[in-house]
């Protein structure tokens, strides 16, 4: 079996049995997996660039279903990484946990031992044309935390979620942000290993995470759509406005008020980024000295006189300072006989 991986550098890189052996006895192909699972994981290492020898990608396998199937993973690192070489990553906040309509939050501090979030948000930052512009994803803990089921046939929450719950699921909340920002470049194909509770599809028990369905009142459906009216009147850039209106759940997108608040948003910004890149456009142009030109004309033919117009900017040439230069230079070209 042979198959070709495009390694991070981009140079081809044969993977034979011997290589494949190697990625096996390391723990980064697991021995049952069929030539097409690996097949594709390579592929996807390739796509994302991604090299699974340093360990960045490893081909990891899950039950669901009743079935074994197989996530191409990859280390929490490399996004930052790759995100990072793109000199556009801007940094990132702290996560919050549990952000109410209002804007409060909790961090992991404010919970007792043995106590779960509902969620957890996480923002990183990418400098879109010269903006500072943040990408926010919301992942809730119920979904992601991995679980097992004891003897009796209740689901629980794996080891290392149940010793670490904040750092596993800021973990996840962090690359689905990164992911948000730089779309351009991070694969949906490829997975952390924090998301294979997702994958297996397991929900928790009721009793083991305090996790209640997130049921808002109209008071609080009311707050998230001033909220949402809010953000659009101060918003800066267009990227931002789309991204946070993204985020935003059914009833404030389909708000008749957020929407044509929106609208008249979108419509200022883009206004105001035109006006913007003239401006840009009449920086870089160079300067118009009126002078140099009356001193270019003194003494020139009406032939000469014409090759200077036809050189000249068509703007330029509708001034009517420069159109009175022309005039009085041509008179007296023709009285002096060029």
């Amino acid at each position: 079996m042979k198959l070709k991986q495009q390694t991070p550098q981009g140079n081809l890189a044969e993977i034979d049995k011997q290589a494949l052996d190697l990625l096996t006895a390391n723990g980064i192909i697991p021995p049952q997996a069929g030539p097409a699972q690996v097949s594709y994981f390579f592929n996807v290492c390739q796509r994302v660039g991604a090299d699974p020898f340093n360990g960045e990608a490893s081909l990891v396998p899950y039950w669901s279903g009743g079935q074994e199937k197989f996530a191409t993973i990859i280390q929490k690192g490399f996004y930052f990484r790759k995100a990072a070489e793109t000199a556009e990553f801007a940094g990132l906040e702290d996560v919050r946990f549990d952000v109410k309509p209002d804007g409060s939050y909790k961090t992991m501090a404010d919970y007792k031992r043995g106590e779960y979030p509902t969620t957890c948000t996480a923002t990183v930052y990418r400098v879109v044309k010269g903006v500072r512009c943040p990408f926010t994803f919301t992942v809730r803990f119920d979904e992601y935390a991995r679980t097992k089921k004891t003897q009796d046939g209740r689901v629980i929450l794996a080891a290392l979620w149940k010793a670490k719950p904040f750092h596993m699921v800021a973990k996840v909340a962090q690359v689905h942000a990164l992911r948000a920002g730089f779309a351009d470049i991070f694969s949906s194909n490829a997975f952390i290993e924090e998301e294979i509770g997702a994958l297996e599809g397991e929900v928790l028990a009721a009793d083991e995470v305090d996790a209640p369905e997130m049921t808002l009142t109209e008071e609080q459906k009311e707050q998230q759509i001033n909220a949402a009216l809010e953000f659009v009147k101060t918003c800066r850039s267009l990227p931002a406005l789309g991204e946070r209106f993204r985020t935003w759940p059914e009833h404030v997108k389909e708000n008749e008020e957020v929407f044509a608040a929106c609208k008249k948003r979108k419509a200022e910004l883009t206004t105001s980024k035109k006006k913007a890149q003239a401006q840009d456009a009449q920086k870089e142009a160079p300067k118009f000295d009126i002078n140099a030109l009356k001193e270019q004309l003194t003494g020139k033919s009406e032939k000469e006189l014409t090759a200077i117009a036809l050189a000249l900017d068509k703007d330029v040439l509708a001034r009517e300072d420069v159109k009175e230069l022309f005039r009085k230079a041509t008179e007296e070209a023709k009285k002096a006989g060029k």
